[in-house]
């Protein structure tokens, strides 16, 4: 939709806005109080992320894709400083739970945590499979869509919602686990084409299959103790970050 290989899924702030309310629920005892308040609290302001950037980004109808990037990338600012702010309040033990959550774990995920994330996950992916041929008409620019008789604003509008509201849930139930959406559809794309019909199922798949073996390396590398799992998939993601940089720089100098 952005037509921009850097684009990931948190890139209108929805990450953020996920993490920053995991934040408040550790920060203000939620979390002491029941497990649950935490990947609530950041649905719910991954949410609210959603909707005050559309808000933002919004005229007349119309959202434009460099305003409601422009917003996201501010919103997104503003949240990592409120969450910067909070935790240069809090004690140190706050300070540790806070940290480790921002960084992303599984630890104590279980049956019940997926059977809250499958059915919104599993439409979603069913949603995107329909919209699969418009996204590679979509690859040609939105004018060309217009002409083809693709109504743009709302399948537009309609796959970023639904897509943000997948990454907010996500965000809110593991923590913000980066480079896992921007360097594994990349992959993917590289080995069976840019045709949406598969890239979407090999994405959720290869996403998954990358964070179970990062899990894995996070648990057994320092045995008995444990790296983050955020640390392990910036160590994959930020080298293949560069190479799509140098990548892009390279085909603009051609």
């Amino acid at each position: 939709v952005f037509r921009n290989p850097m684009a990931d899924p948190g890139i209108i702030g929805v990450s953020s806005g996920g993490a920053f309310g995991g934040v408040i629920a550790i920060y203000f005892g939620f979390a002491a109080i029941h497990a649950i308040f935490v990947p609530l609290l950041g649905f719910v302001m991954a949410l609210i992320t959603l909707i005050v950037v559309y808000a933002i980004s919004t005229s007349h109808g119309k959202t434009s894709m460099m305003t409601l990037l422009l917003t996201g990338i501010a919103i997104s600012s503003f949240l990592s400083s409120c969450t910067s702010l909070l935790i240069s309040f809090s004690n140190a033990g706050v300070m540790q739970q806070i940290v480790q959550w921002l960084m992303g774990n599984l630890n104590g995920r279980d049956w019940g945590d997926v059977k809250i994330l499958v059915v919104p996950i599993l439409l979603s992916i069913i949603l995107f499979l329909y919209y699969a041929n418009d996204l590679d008409i979509f690859l040609l620019g939105e004018e060309q869509a217009q002409n083809m008789g693709i109504s743009v604003q709302r399948t537009r509008n309609t796959l970023l919602i639904v897509a943000s509201l997948v990454t907010g849930i996500s965000v809110a139930m593991t923590g913000a686990i980066g480079f896992v959406g921007l360097i594994v559809p990349h992959m993917i794309r590289m080995i069976i084409g840019p045709t949406h019909r598969f890239l979407l199922l090999a994405s959720a798949l290869g996403g998954a299959s990358f964070l179970i073996i990062a899990d894995l390396i996070s648990r057994l590398v320092i045995r008995p103790a444990e790296i983050q799992i955020g640390i392990v998939t910036a160590f994959f993601g930020a080298p293949f970050f560069i190479y799509l940089i140098l990548k892009h720089k390279k085909q603009g100098e051609a």
